[in-house]
């Protein structure tokens, strides 16, 4: 048992550190928000916190009353950490349009890496951007009150050119980019 929490313990330091940069790149880009808003909690999330209450305790125990446990003190203290702290705090990151790339519901899209774009509307409205590879797709939802203003956003980003979707077809130089939002 102990080496399987030290296992896991350094799983999620490897989670930790990325939840943290990821933090870090969100402080950093706050400035330069174009249009956003609150991010929708992901599902279990009260779950989630009650987790990281639950390891808390349990980190405290072994802390004080077992010192003697370092794996499984590490182990759950990492675990701690990413329930009780990563998980609320990517909760707060705002989704929506910053200066150089949108973030969606769960990364950070430079615009540079969109190839395309297009909407789905089946509840909530959400954007889905392809990456300009075809490799990966992100998802962004759209709160209904902001529907127009990201449509007039997304137009003016591309076509200021910093959303440049990728040619998938022969138009003769008749096709206005900012028609396909």
């Amino acid at each position: 048992m102990p080496r399987l929490l030290l296992l896991f313990g350094v799983g999620f330091l490897v989670a930790d550190v990325l939840g943290i940069a990821e933090q870090l790149r969100y402080w950093q880009r706050r400035r330069t928000a174009l249009l956003t808003w609150p991010g929708t909690r992901p599902p279990f999330y009260q779950m989630q916190v009650g987790i990281g209450i639950a390891l808390t305790l349990l980190f405290l125990y072994d802390l004080i009353l077992r010192p003697s446990a370092t794996e499984q003190v590490f182990g759950i203290g990492m675990m701690c950490v990413y329930y009780a702290g990563i998980v609320p705090m990517s909760a707060r990151i705002e989704r929506g349009f910053y200066r150089d790339g949108v973030w969606s519901d769960r990364r950070f899209v430079r615009y540079a890496r969109i190839g395309a774009i297009t909407w789905k509307e089946e509840g909530e409205p959400a954007l889905l951007f392809a990456s300009r590879h075809g490799q990966t797709a992100t998802r962004l939802v759209v709160p209904g009150p902001l529907f127009g203003a990201v449509r007039r956003l997304l137009r003016d980003l591309i076509g200021r050119h910093a959303i440049h979707l990728t040619d998938t077809g022969f138009h003769l130089g008749l096709r206005d980019e900012r028609d396909d939002v």
